[in-house]
């Protein structure tokens, strides 16, 4: 069963499992439906689903300049987002289910999925991560990452990207998928575990089928579940 959650502007949709691991999963909305309580069984992890936050300021690192280009500037605000998600949103949700998780994991899509990656270089909260057709176009990010990632995780990391992507007709976001690839060599000469499926699908399309994707290889492998 469901449980809304209200953390300032912020929503949460809880759904419990019996397991003690939890998934946190970044949506500009909650269009996931039924999936929640379906997936959380079937995986047997915890879901939270965060919404409304400021997509294109609150998961940005640092300011850049609007893409498409006549956009608003991006504000670079996630380090005061990350704050409020792991100070006020985690532990409201948790409290909210009963649960003491022994495992805190994250996924995002887009710029939450470039937030996701970028939070991972900077605090242990979340021990494994997904990004799902992740912003790494972002101007800076792979320089950045590069030089602030520089330790071994012991989780694992799982990428995906549409293959349509790479299409795109915006100067902006034509480096995704190379600078994707540059994320996930350098994780692995860190020696960390990653999955990277290529899927014939654009930006937002096929979203529970790319869910499904990464919840099946962050949480279907793991041996006895917690």
């Amino acid at each position: 069963m469901k449980k809304n959650v209200k953390v300032g502007a912020l929503e949460c949709v809880c759904c419990k499992s019996s397991s003690k691991r939890v998934a946190y999963i970044l949506m500009p909305m909650e269009a996931l439906g039924g999936w929640i309580e379906n997936a959380a069984e079937e995986y047997d992890v915890s879901i939270v689903v965060v919404t409304h936050m400021d997509w294109d300021d609150d998961l940005t690192p640092w300011p850049a300049p609007g893409a498409p280009a006549g956009t608003p500037d991006f504000k670079g605000l996630a380090s005061e987002f990350l704050q409020k998600l792991t100070s006020e949103a985690v532990p409201q949700a948790e409290s909210a289910m009963a649960i003491e998780p022994e495992e805190r994991n994250l996924v995002g899509i887009s710029l939450s999925g470039l937030f996701t990656i970028w939070q991972w270089a900077l605090c242990d909260t979340f021990r494994n991560v997904a990004s799902i057709s992740g912003s790494f176009w972002y101007p800076g990010f792979t320089d950045w990452f590069d030089s602030n990632m520089t330790k071994r995780k012991p989780g694992q990391a799982y990428f995906s990207l549409g293959t349509l992507e790479t299409w795109t007709k915006i100067p902006q976001f034509q480096p995704v998928a190379r600078n994707t690839r540059a994320v996930i060599a350098h994780l692995e000469s860190l020696g960390i575990h990653t999955c990277f499926q290529e899927i014939k699908a654009g930006h937002y399309d096929h979203l529970m089928e790319k869910m499904n994707d990464a919840f099946t290889s962050l949480f279907s492998d793991q041996g006895d579940k917690l």
